[in-house]
């Protein structure tokens, strides 16, 4: 992705992505962008964000299967595509808590209850990148490049409202 505004709409476009203005955010630290599009035939909704010196600093995808009942499949395989990317991640955890297992037939609850945790992460340099099992039953995929940490670090409360 391009690391201006400018060049990341061009490529989100180019991609099939619509942008949303009626989501943008504008802080103090950062401003951000939403768009919305496909990434192999799962909806996306995709947010950037830009420092004050207009440098991408974060991006994260909230990659929403079609069916609730395919959300694994589609952790695994982005999981799959980052660690041929970056080779295998630093941390990983796919975990269950009681009453729910793995197979059990009741994973997609196990999600919304809370109770299934699927998490991995990859560090390269400065830059991390996450994917997440989120309780709404989607993946959420987060890049957060070196200019982020300095974000959170100025001030904590503007991240919370779009990241």
């Amino acid at each position: 992705m391009g690391s201006s505004l400018e060049e990341a709409t061009k490529v989100m476009k180019a991609n099939g992505f619509v942008p949303d203005p009626t989501e943008n955010v504008t802080t103090k630290h950062f401003v951000g962008y939403m768009f919305e599009g496909k990434v192999s035939n799962n909806k996306c909704l995709a947010l950037i964000a830009f420092n004050k010196k207009d440098e991408l600093v974060k991006v994260r995808l909230g990659l929403i299967p079609k069916y609730e009942s395919n959300v694994f499949e589609l952790f695994a395989t982005v999981m799959q595509s980052l660690n041929d990317k970056y080779g295998e991640s630093s941390q990983s955890t796919l975990r269950f808590d009681s009453p729910y297992e793995y197979g059990d037939g009741y994973e997609v609850q196990a999600i919304k209850m809370g109770k299934c945790v699927a998490v991995a992460l990859w560090v390269i340099d400065k830059v991390a990148i996450g994917i997440v099992l989120e309780r709404e039953v989607y993946v959420s995929l987060t890049y957060e490049g070196p200019g982020w940490d300095l974000i959170l670090k100025e001030n904590k409360e503007d991240t919370t409202s779009m990241f």
